[in-house]
């Protein structure tokens, strides 16, 4: 995943690829576009401000190659402190996920829910794997 930034008042265009479009996906995109366009509110006015995120992922219906899921963002997000403190969790961790809390960490986006189990090395399974970086 990806985020670029022309300037502190201009809108973030963020993307990522993933092998996979579930709901789980959709849900991870959404929660890391929120808390990057949350994070941009320490420097920036929010109210004034957009962050859209592209999602590419493979088809499999023959119809075209590939799926584009687009996500915007405006304003505030106004994430809980509770999802504030898991999505920092999940995407701003250097090498994935800390250790230290709790193995079980859960995304609910707008009645999606979407759950990662870590294994022991630190690593989340697919599909939210892709979320870190």
């Amino acid at each position: 995943m990806r985020t670029f930034l022309a300037g502190p008042d201009w809108d973030q265009l963020g993307f990522a690829v993933c092998s996979t479009l579930t709901d789980h996906t959709r849900a991870a995109f959404s929660a890391w576009l929120q808390l990057r366009h949350h994070e941009r509110g320490q420097h920036s006015d929010l109210a004034e401000l957009t962050s859209v995120g592209v999602l590419l992922t493979p088809r499999t219906d023959g119809y075209r190659d590939w799926n584009t899921t687009v996500v915007a963002v405006s304003g505030d997000p106004a994430l809980t402190n509770e999802e504030l403190l898991t999505y920092q969790h999940l995407f701003n961790a250097p090498n994935g996920p800390s250790r230290r809390r709790s193995s079980r960490r859960v995304i609910r986006q707008k009645g999606v829910s979407a759950q990662s189990t870590l294994r022991s090395d630190g690593a989340a399974p697919a599909p939210l794997a892709v979320a870190y970086g």
